[in-house]
């Protein structure tokens, strides 16, 4: 017995040392990092495969998973075969044709204008690719004339629609939006232009009412911030960037993304002030204190530059205060603003070196006149309008910033030192009581329905119900409530925070008839964001906001608990 073992060890031992030993790096990874003898079996060695053995042995805890197979991994070493399409010689020999055929069209094409090539056609021609093993010299003559192709040879970014077409979405941004002429004419840079980034936004901007606006737009805001990326890392031409990064930025608020439009409105803001954009005519020869350095940007060169500048910085203060509605700190304060407001558009078109805008956020409209300059145009009223939520937003967040309670319903707000004022310049000064959604704001953390002597409730309920007869006055029309700008869902979100609370209210009175019809209006403001929806994901969230608010009241067992911030 004791002969035979012996016989066996020694069998093994001699099968053992006629094994080849494992060159360097061939065990697998795990038994290498364990300083584990290894026996390099595929797919699993040895080792791995009883520690898997020997784990599934035992349940696997709450919340944990198994993995389904034992982790065993090796480098690719010498001596495997590559794959049969990564063959290098049929590579090389691919390319190398698909070159001469290239090198071929180029001689015998015309030279043509990029601005003159026809549009494409609206299938997807453009993704068809030409195979070298089955291409002629008749065929190539023949393809000479294809648009494609002749994009190609241009050197036109395929990241984009042809210039035709990319011309089109150019004149439809530009139908609400000023600038257009000046920016019409990035159609002529060159694609390595760091200006050419804009481009790719104005196609997903546009494509906003296609029907495949979600995969279309997303590719060309992928294209955008991958062109902002890679001319960021040079440190040149910062402000195309800033101009591509505000137009990037609709797109986020369109889409109801408020992270990225947090991030991309605090990088406009930064990047902003130490260009000196914040300084009456963009521009600034010294600091107010010694050694303070100048802008980095040189003075304008001429009228459009200047205003390109001022409008520019504005829209980063639009965006400043747009993000900051839910109740945050504003990265700019007002104080800080020196910048002279954009002139009019017609001004602007003129491109003539007119004087600064004589209207500022103090001024009121003087003149009714549309040839006067002094009337305020729509993009001044705009400004204004967020100005004006800005400054609503500073007075709640400045009042409980040091405050250790929240602010106490049903008190008198007029009380507090400045509310007054505030007050009557939202509800009284402004345009016929225009912005709504920031006198709903202003009074909504003082809004108390039990006190029948509370100012901030006819306030809110007012406001509410006007927003609530805009739209239906909008929708009677006939006309697409989608294609109105996405803050009207936020002013429908703001209504619809008031007309819940109202509704809660009537519950606890026992007016059922009133609550009914609360409900409905509630009902009808939440289909008009799903209705807009359809086309800017802003619309979605801003009803799934709203929704959760009236599940409060459909759930008896949830307590009746006013909703403190209006923006979330």
């Amino acid at each position: 017995m004791k002969a035979t073992e012996d016989e066996n060890r020694s069998t093994r031992v001699r099968e053992t040392m006629s094994r080849h030993a494992l060159r360097r790096n061939q065990a697998c990874r795990s038994c290498r990092k364990k300083k584990l003898k290894c026996d390099a079996q595929r797919p699993h060695c040895g080792n791995c495969l009883k520690q898997y053995q020997v784990l599934t042995s035992v349940p696997a805890p709450v919340g944990y998973a198994h993995p389904a197979e034992p982790q065993c991994s090796y480098d690719l070493v010498d001596g495997f075969a590559l794959a049969p399409d990564t063959d290098p010689a049929q590579k090389i020999k691919q390319l190398e044709t698909q070159i001469a055929l290239l090198k071929n069209k180029l001689h015998e094409r015309k030279p043509t204008s990029p601005a003159s090539v026809p549009p494409a056609p609206a299938d997807d021609s453009d993704n068809e690719t030409v195979s070298p093993s089955h291409t002629s010299p008749s065929s190539s003559s023949q393809s000479s004339n294809d648009p494609a192709m002749e994009l190609l040879f241009s050197g036109w970014n395929m990241d984009l629609p042809e210039p035709t077409r990319l011309n089109h979405y150019i004149d439809t941004f530009f139908k609400y939006d000023p600038c257009g002429p000046a920016l019409l004419a990035s159609l002529q840079l060159s694609c390595t232009d760091p200006g050419f980034s804009s481009l790719c936004y104005f196609t997903r901007y546009t494509s906003r009412w296609a029907p495949t606006q979600h995969l279309f737009a997303e590719f060309h805001a992928t294209k955008t911030r991958y062109y902002l990326d890679k001319t960021m890392a040079t440190g040149e031409e910062i402000f195309p960037i800033i101009q591509a990064c505000i137009l990037l930025c609709w797109y986020f608020f369109n889409e109801g993304r408020w992270v990225e439009v947090w991030i991309f409105a605090g990088f406009l803001t930064r990047v902003g002030i130490p260009l000196r954009l914040n300084y009456p005519g963009t521009f600034a020869t010294h600091g107010h204190v010694d050694h303070t350095p100048v802008s980095y940007l040189a003075p304008p060169g001429d009228f459009q530059e200047l205003e390109s500048r001022r409008r520019a910085w504005w829209m980063a203060i639009v965006f400043d205060r747009l993000a900051s509605l839910g109740g945050w700190v504003h990265a700019v304060d007002e104080r800080d603003l020196g910048t002279e407001l954009p002139v009019r558009h017609a001004d602007f078109e003129s491109n003539f070196n007119i004087p600064s805008n004589p209207q500022d956020l103090a001024t009121p409209p003087t003149s009714s006149s549309p040839t006067s300059r002094n009337t305020p145009t729509p993009s001044f009223l705009f400004i204004k309008a967020v100005m004006l939520f800005g400054r609503v937003t500073d007075y709640n967040v400045r009042g409980g910033l040091r405050s250790t309670t929240t602010p106490r319903k049903g008190r008198n707000p007029f009380s507090l030192p400045g509310f007054k004022e505030l007050d009557k310049l939202v509800c009284y000064d402004f345009l016929e009581s225009l912005p709504l959604g920031a006198t709903i704001i202003l009074h909504n953390p003082f809004l108390d329905f039990v006190d029948p002597h509370c100012a901030s409730t006819p306030r809110c309920v007012n406001s509410a119900r006007t927003i609530l007869d805009a739209y239906h006055s909008y929708s009677a029309t006939g006309l697409d409530a989608a294609r109105l700008h996405p803050f009207a869902v936020i002013c429908w979100y703001l209504a619809g925070v008031v007309l819940v609370q109202h509704c809660k209210h009537l519950i606890v009175v026992g007016e059922e008839q009133k609550r009914l019809a609360v409900w409905a209006d509630l009902n009808t403001l939440k289909d008009a964001m799903l209705a807009y929806g359809e086309r800017s994901a802003i619309g979605t969230r801003q009803e799934n906001l709203l929704r959760a608010l009236m599940r409060e009241v459909e759930d008896p067992e949830r307590p009746l608990t006013p909703t403190e911030g209006p923006v979330q």
